[in-house]
């Protein structure tokens, strides 16, 4: 690639970017095997696995017989249960992921709701 000019470069490597895989986590990266196996855990990972069709991509619309408001509430009480699980295990993977997507999850169901309306 000496040879070539910059420009030619320049763009196999956007090219290259634009192409790439993204990376993103979700549900079914978390193996609930290696959870820990308390009833706060177990009980989040439970609601979350129900919850995640309804929160995983943002509508304006709400299309869902579960009320917007008891999906945030319920996602909003698993955060405080993880939080606490993390606080005695701060070195598990599985739970910083399972932390991790119910903050997101509840960030975009509590914030944005708040903007659509219900």
């Amino acid at each position: 690639m000496a040879n070539l000019p910059r420009w030619i470069g320049s763009t196999i490597l956007l090219i290259a970017l634009l192409i790439a895989i993204p990376a993103f986590a979700g549900l079914h990266d978390i193996h609930p095997e290696k959870l820990p196996q308390t009833p706060e855990v177990q009980k989040a990972y439970a609601d979350l696995v129900k919850l995640e069709p309804m929160v995983e991509t943002w509508s304006p619309t709400w299309r869902y017989e579960t009320p917007k408001a008891d999906v945030a509430a319920l996602l909003k009480t698993s955060q405080g249960r993880l939080q606490e699980a993390l606080a005695a295990t701060p070195d598990n993977e599985e739970l910083l992921l399972i932390y991790g997507l119910v903050a997101h999850y509840a960030l975009g169901r509590v914030i944005f709701s708040q903007d659509a309306g219900s």
